[in-house]
């Protein structure tokens, strides 16, 4: 019985060893797979990260030059902003011109058709076209008329007072 013992041991141990050995057999194929699977996948991360890697200069290249577009619009908007302030004053002042010159061409006008009736009243009087002082010794003359005469004292010059 002893040996019929170790025979039915020898076999039960058997009978695992075998289904072991096959699922050996099995697993080694999937692991196999498993093994060029990740192999792949390394390779594509690999892959990947390269790409990243040459794609991360392209991309600062871009922010520096967003920076770059940035930075101007700033300083542009400034400077215009410098140009409206300084142009602001002289804008007033144009403006004030341009009203005073209004205002000047209304008064000339007003002043022209004031002037127009009394040109048209004087042109009435003719004066002799003398020169000014006998015109106005005239003028006196005539408004004296009727009038006596008072002597004028004349008044001498110091050459003849000596």
């Amino acid at each position: 019985m002893a040996a019929q013992g170790g025979e039915g041991v020898a076999s039960e141990v058997r009978s695992p060893a075998q289904r072991s050995t096959e699922a050996a057999r099995e697993i080694e194929p999937l692991i196999g797979r498993s093994r060029e699977q990740v192999e792949q996948g390394t390779a594509l991360a690999d892959q990947a990260g390269r790409t990243m890697g040459e794609s991360v200069v392209p991309v600062r290249r871009v922010t520096d030059i967003v920076a770059g577009i940035s930075s101007g619009s700033v300083e542009r908007r400034s400077g215009a902003q410098q140009v409206g302030h300084a142009f602001s004053p002289r804008d007033q002042v144009a403006q004030q011109n341009a009203a005073l010159v209004e205002d000047s061409a209304a008064a000339a006008e007003s002043l022209k058709g004031q002037a127009q009736p009394r040109v048209q009243a004087a042109a009435v009087f003719e004066l002799a076209r003398q020169p000014p002082v006998a015109s106005a010794a005239r003028l006196h003359e005539g408004a004296c008329r009727g009038r006596p005469r008072r002597p004028v004292a004349r008044r001498r010059s110091p050459s003849q007072s000596a």
